[in-house]
């Protein structure tokens, strides 16, 4: 285990990345959002990772850019919205499922991992619980529960909010991560805003799995 400052320092960075991915594949753009993105902190958060430095500095720059708003916007729209066929879904049961079908078994064993955790989803029972920015909205939750409960200098508690995160990533968001950032990565006739988002997140995703949680909890 680091020492205690290090510790802080590492929940509170997941905490503050996970709610801003989360907010990034929730809903189109707006100020606030592009405002987070285009800080000097979102970069340095970003900094612990392989490519963070360089993926946060190109979502900032395309976020300060005069037209972002319309053009994120406009994207997300055609991305994950519709009205044509998506070219990048954002539920994982479309990726682990043969059907590519929406509120699968795969939807309902996410749905299970969060009442085992007590945590009620914004939009339940509405939007299919495998929604991306749910899934990612979880970890945050968790995140941010690990965070106080090592503030308040309980590390037993805290290592249990830890060890719901690294299972939720080996059962759902870590087996398809990698995958959506593939495929996004594919759609280059947009901006490279949501394609550096979508593998952020897989960085995120991976780090915690392979090194940061386990760190946590040793």
């Amino acid at each position: 285990m680091t020492n205690s400052h290090e510790v802080y320092s590492i929940l509170s960075t997941r905490f503050a990345l996970y709610t801003i991915m989360s907010r990034i594949f929730d809903h189109e753009p707006d100020e606030e959002i592009l405002q987070l993105v285009g800080g000097v902190d979102f970069v340095s958060a970003c900094s612990f990772l392989e490519h963070g430095s360089e993926l946060a500095q190109k979502m900032s720059c395309l976020a300060h850019d005069v037209n972002a708003l319309d053009t994120l916007s406009n994207e997300y729209t055609v991305l994950f919205i519709g009205p044509n066929k998506l070219p990048v879904p954002l539920w994982e049961s479309v990726y682990v499922d043969k059907e590519n079908l929406l509120f699968t078994q795969t939807t309902l064993s996410v749905r299970n991992e969060y009442r085992k955790a007590g945590y009620i989803p914004n939009g339940y029972p509405h939007v299919p619980d495998d929604f991306i920015a749910t899934e990612l909205s979880f970890l945050a939750a968790q995140s941010k529960a690990a965070l106080d409960s090592f503030s308040l200098g309980d590390s037993e508690k805290m290592k249990v909010y830890v060890s719901v995160q690294k299972e939720f990533i080996s059962l759902h968001i870590g087996r398809w991560i990698d995958v959506f950032a593939q495929r996004l990565a594919s759609s280059d006739f947009y901006s490279d805003f949501y394609s550096s988002s979508a593998n952020l997140c897989k960085e995120l995703v991976l780090a915690d799995c392979s090194y940061v949680l386990p760190m946590l909890v040793s």
